[in-house]
């Protein structure tokens, strides 16, 4: 049933890639015209995000490319070539994103890099801020906190002298990720105190400005505190920040990852039966993505807990965490 629910669902897509792809070439309109038209889809696609697994919506996103950048070559103003530029940025950027997700990192390293060159070539104000600033988180995550602190550098070089407090409140949180990847605690706790001040800047009226999509909020802000804390091995501000980071109830690998931060806090203080239960919520959370990068920060926290246990979350933890692995035959 399954498989037929895929098939179905990629021929359905087919059917309206081709459909698009036809639109375009039929529509009597200038290189900027279509670029715009294929650039709300792609910033269309990255609200889709949290409601479909990553590989179907990355199959979308390579195709809209794929137009884009034929589009693209055939521009001959500056300004089409600038606008082409932003949104093959946008796109690399997300399949960068959704590479990660699959946990295919040499590809997210990839798409990440092709985003910041795009960035840089649209000349776009604050664009390659965003990118490298999306570089950064990953690459901290990767393993290379150092080479992050140097990404975090070159975006905040990167932006004009003032702007709006949305990317301010994005970029001093960022900052702060990158720091308590690399264990520099009071870095990590003065870039997120200005990133307060930022957030309270910010009206609840004010639209992010592209790139960003969504509003950046007490709650997206606590986020940044719990993982931070996790990081720095300090569940008690972790915890403190949890509830305000988890309070919404979304389908997304991202609030997934924020359950599972909590986890690892409580398995900090000992707590192992209640760091199970969260991380069970956690992968309830993302069931719809089936994000490898959720599974591994799950399978993370289970290196946390007690090898043998008889607290009955520990045990189910153990019994999805198997179903889950893909390598679990």
């Amino acid at each position: 049933m399954l498989r037929r629910e895929l098939l179905m669902q990629g021929a359905a897509t087919l059917t309206a890639l081709t459909h698009l792809e036809s639109y375009l070439s039929a529509l009597d309109a200038d290189p900027a015209t279509k670029v715009a038209v294929l650039r709300s889809m792609i910033t269309a696609q990255r609200r889709r995000e949290g409601l479909m697994p990553a590989p179907g919506l990355a199959g979308i996103v390579v195709e809209h490319m794929r137009l884009l950048r034929a589009v693209g070559e055939h521009a001959r103003e500056p300004r089409a070539q600038r606008l082409a530029a932003e949104a093959l940025s946008e796109g690399y950027g997300f399949l960068a994103w959704l590479a990660w997700d699959m946990w295919e990192i040499g590809s997210a390293q990839r798409y990440y890099h092709a985003a910041v060159r795009m960035a840089r070539q649209s000349q776009h104000p604050t664009l390659t801020a965003y990118m490298l600033g999306s570089t950064a988180v990953f690459t901290a995550k990767s393993g290379n906190p150092h080479r992050a602190l140097d990404l975090i550098h070159q975006a905040r070089k990167s932006l004009p002298a003032h702007t709006q407090d949305t990317i301010e409140a994005w970029l001093y949180s960022t900052s702060a990720a990158a720091h308590a990847s690399a264990q520099q605690a009071d870095e990590t706790w003065r870039y997120l105190d200005m990133a307060h001040e930022a957030t309270t800047r910010i009206r609840v009226d004010d639209n992010p400005p592209w790139p960003w999509i969504m509003r950046f909020d007490d709650q997206k802000l606590a986020g940044y505190r719990l993982v931070a804390a996790v990081d720095l091995h300090n569940p008690t501000v972790a915890l403190r920040s949890a509830p305000l980071a988890t309070k919404v109830q979304v389908h997304s690998a991202q609030h997934a990852l924020n359950l599972l931060a909590q986890a690892d806090a409580h398995a900090m203080n000992r707590d192992y039966d209640q760091s199970a239960a969260i991380a069970l919520t956690a992968l309830d959370a993302a069931s719809t993505k089936t994000s490898q990068r959720v599974i591994r920060a799950a399978w993370k926290t289970r290196q946390a807990l007690p090898v043998t246990s008889r607290d009955e979350s520990v045990q189910r933890l153990d019994d999805k965490l198997r179903n889950l692995d893909p390598l679990d035959i």
